[in-house]
């Protein structure tokens, strides 16, 4: 959930409230300002921001501010032309609407890349590939779009789990060994199982990696590695979850290309020799996929 969401739905004081009201009006001017002037400003006292902060769970008013912008810069960022949650309209003809879903994805897109971090990455990346088996936990319909990954990965040896039934989280989360990973998938980060499920494997000892929205919520503070997946769609409001969706397709694709990369020549003329093997007695008509002898 980002910061500015819990800011609106916590239950605070009437002289908290009318801070927080003023700062969510003029977030993008709180840098500019100090922490006695925004208490003047609401005829309140400094140490009211500092409450608030702290039941936000940050240190004092600085760090809460900080956060607060860097979610206000990554917000007026990218999807600049399409609404995540609503892409067209009831009026829009088909080929608008074809127009609209491209330009999404493609912002879509952006928008994660801006995200990815090169540390976090390599982190990422690091786990993966010293890991024997890569364990996913994800639900709702999460786990039909991490298939394919497990498809690409079986092809250069890495074995993956998915694991979707909800009930079974924290049985199989047991029986995680110590060479394993657990590769986490959940938009809000505020799943009660998933959550469970990571303290398991937090007190085996067990990397962890998540793929999660930006801003605060207890997933992000749980785990040893974050991928951030865009964050524009509301959980209800919204047609579909195309930039979810998309987002999280595209940042397991760069899990596994970095993967493939680290053995590139091994893997390649492995996938090729084999392709070749079971492709080849395909006939095919269209020249621009056929294959050259």
């Amino acid at each position: 959930m980002l910061i500015r969401e819990k800011l609106e739905y916590y239950h605070f004081s009437t002289s908290e409230e009318q801070v927080v009201e003023f700062i969510l009006e003029h977030i993008s001017e709180i840098d500019k300002l100090s922490i006695k002037d925004i208490a003047k400003q609401c005829f309140t006292v400094p140490s009211t921001l500092v409450r608030i902060s702290h039941k936000m769970g940050y240190e004092g008013w600085k760090e809460l501010k900080n956060v607060l912008l860097q979610e206000e810069r990554y917000l007026q960022e990218h999807f600049t032309n399409i609404d995540a949650n609503q892409p067209f309209e009831r009026t829009d003809s088909i080929m608008t609407i074809a127009n609209k879903l491209a330009i999404l994805k493609k912002e879509t897109i952006d928008d994660t890349l801006s995200l990815v971090h090169h540390d976090h990455l390599q982190n990422a990346i690091k786990i993966l590939n010293r890991s024997q088996t890569i364990h996913i936990f994800s639900i709702s319909h999460n786990p039909m779009l991490t298939q394919k990954f497990q498809y690409d990965m079986k092809r250069i040896h890495k074995h993956v789990i998915i694991h979707h039934i909800q009930n079974d989280f924290i049985y199989h989360a047991h029986l995680l060994e110590n060479n394993d990973c657990g590769l986490f998938i959940s938009y809000t980060g505020e799943t009660q199982v998933i959550n469970e499920t990571i303290k398991v494997l937090k007190d085996k000892k067990i990397p962890i990696i998540a793929l999660t929205s930006i801003g605060d919520n207890i997933m992000s503070k749980s785990v040893d590695c974050i991928l951030r997946i865009t964050t524009r769609e509301k959980l209800y409001s919204k047609i579909a979850s195309y930039s979810t969706d998309e987002s999280i397709i595209y940042l397991l694709e760069l899990l596994y290309s970095c993967l493939f990369q680290l053995n590139y020549t091994k893997n390649l003329e492995e996938k090729t020799t084999i392709a070749k093997l079971t492709e080849s007695r395909k006939s095919i008509n269209n020249n621009i996929i056929k294959e050259k002898e």
